[in-house]
């Protein structure tokens, strides 16, 4: 998979450099920045700095390390007392 990512990472690079080179003999400027826009595009899907989702999720027997993995942890507590599988904490008021 890291292979084919790198492939089309390239033909997305050299089709951007071409298309740069034709807009930079209209106008240097738009061809720079559209150079600038095709590294912007090209050089993470090469390198796959890309964040995972199963990077983000936590257990909840481990310390949190961050704002967000309070926050799951507090959503996971909640909805376990709502549920009922949480014993001896008091239920939420239901609005009558």
């Amino acid at each position: 998979m890291s292979i084919v990512k790198k492939v089309i990472a390239a033909l997305i690079l050299a089709a951007g450099l071409y298309v740069a080179y034709e807009i930079y003999q209209q106008s240097q400027l738009a061809g720079i920045l559209f150079v600038i826009l095709a590294l912007t595009v090209a050089v993470p899907l090469a390198v796959g700095t890309v964040r995972r989702n199963n990077a983000i999720k936590t257990n909840i027997g481990e310390m949190p390390d961050s704002k967000m993995d309070v926050g799951v942890r507090q959503a996971r507590a909640t909805i376990m007392r709502e549920d009922g599988e949480v014993r001896g904490a008091p239920a939420r008021k239901q609005p009558s």
